[in-house]
């Protein structure tokens, strides 16, 4: 049986050598790994690698849009007196240890994958059938969340409902647990005439495309 896989790095985007390498320090204690990365790399990275969250320092502030794009929640380094928008959370500098190991773990979103669920149902992550099954949901969500996508300019609630449904239980199949639950809050929604669907076409949309890196890379 596989050891349950580590969070994903928290992708660290900061100027000061200084305070990255405390930062680094503090977060490791917390048995969390850092890939630090300069502006133009992190932007390429968010594209292409799953984070489960970013770091951010003042000279970062225009990358925070970017995260935002990509599902990555935003911690974001301060001085007094200062903000930066879209931000998760924010701890101010200089920093203290304790409010910077607190603020991490607000960041810290629910895992795209549950690792127990997926041995649980397939025994391991190595299983050919697994694998073969989560290399066609990757292939099948990015159709279904297209045409959710599209949905967004009609008022078809029914034919986003059917999509949620879909999504909710193909997802669940391959311990895509975040993506199920969201897909479900959206399918619940969908039901209610009253309810605006938007916010959480855009929390399915950005959970499926977390989802289908950390199959990628868990099948690789």
């Amino acid at each position: 049986m596989d050891e349950r896989p580590p969070t994903p790095p928290i992708l660290l985007v900061e100027s000061s050598p200084t305070i990255a390498l405390y930062i680094t320090g503090v977060v490791q204690r917390m048995d969390l790994t850092v890939q630090r990365l300069d502006l133009a790399a992190a932007g390429t990275a968010l594209a292409t690698t799953s984070f489960s969250i970013a770091i951010l320092g003042t000279a970062a502030t225009g990358l925070a849009s970017a995260c935002a794009q990509a599902g990555v929640p935003v911690l974001a380094l301060c001085r007094p007196g200062e903000s930066m928008p879209g931000a998760t959370a924010t701890v101010a500098l200089p920093l203290d240890p304790a409010a910077l190991k607190a603020a991490v773990t607000e960041c810290l979103p629910q895992l795209p994958l549950d690792h127990a669920a997926i041995v649980a149902l397939w025994n391991d992550t190595t299983n050919p059938i697994f694998q073969r099954i989560a290399a066609v949901f990757i292939d099948e969500l990015a159709t279904r969340v297209a045409h959710l996508h599209a949905l967004r300019a009609g008022s078809n609630r029914a034919d986003i409902l059917h999509e949620a449904h879909a999504i909710k239980g193909s997802a669940a199949n391959v311990g895509a647990s975040a993506l199920s639950s969201t897909a479900l809050a959206l399918e619940t929604a969908a039901k209610s005439p009253e309810t605006d669907l938007l916010p959480l076409m855009s929390k399915v949309e950005t959970a499926a495309r977390q989802a289908a890196i950390a199959l990628r890379d868990l099948i690789a």
